[in-house]
């Protein structure tokens, strides 16, 4: 029994200094994130053409509504400018000055391949021609009520042209409300992409235009 003392004290003392068991490997650190980039500038401000009036109220623009149409021979499209600005002049209740402009870049149609060569060089060439606008040279009242003959300057792609057109104006103590319908030719704006041989687009473009104009 004496005998077995040392071997039992032996195995205790190593059994007490053996090394504890290894701590499991830490989780390797997450990577880190990619710096985030730095925020775009903001757009410059949509302004339509300054006008001189006796009063001149700011369109607007989620009352405004400005669509073209685009037709060849075998059929046509519809196309909107969603952004737009505008001013209008006014002497008391009559029309006496209009201006608008367009971001083109945001023009849409009904399907988005043709939206997309609407915006290139072939059509208006949205990278080199942000803004298409138009403001009043003179105003004449027309021979029916609330109507208005404006004459104006247009500017698109860059190219500007002299056109009338027929207005129809009310106004009431809180707004004023117009519309508009004319045609424009497109050539006159270097917008000269002819089509396919067989399908070739009209030169002669219908425009629509409604806005209101709070006082």
């Amino acid at each position: 029994m004496r005998s077995l003392l040392p071997v039992l004290a032996f195995l205790t003392a190593c059994a007490t200094e053996a090394p504890p068991p290894a701590a499991p490997p830490a989780p390797p650190a997450p990577e880190a994130a990619p710096p985030a980039p730095p925020p775009a500038p903001p757009a410059a401000a949509l302004s339509a053409p300054a006008l001189t009036a006796p009063s001149v109220l700011e369109v607007d623009a989620a009352q405004t509504k400005i669509s073209a149409t685009g037709a060849k021979i075998t059929g046509s499209h519809p196309v909107d400018f969603p952004a737009t600005a505008g001013k209008v002049g006014l002497d008391g209740d009559k029309l006496v000055g209009l201006s608008f402009a367009v971001d083109m870049a945001a023009i849409v149609s009904d399907k988005e391949k043709l939206t997309e060569h609407l915006k290139s060089a072939d059509f208006f060439d949205v990278g080199a021609f942000a803004q298409a606008t138009f403001v009043s040279t003179a105003v004449a009242a027309g021979a029916a009520p609330n109507a208005y003959s404006v004459t104006g300057d247009l500017t698109i792609r860059g190219k500007s042209k002299s056109i009338v057109v027929p207005v129809t104006l009310t106004a009431d103590a809180a707004q004023v409300s117009g519309s508009a319908e004319f045609t424009i030719n497109r050539q006159d704006f270097g917008v000269a992409y002819p089509g396919k041989p067989d399908d070739l687009i009209k030169d002669e473009v219908p425009v629509k235009a409604s806005f209101v104009a709070k006082r």
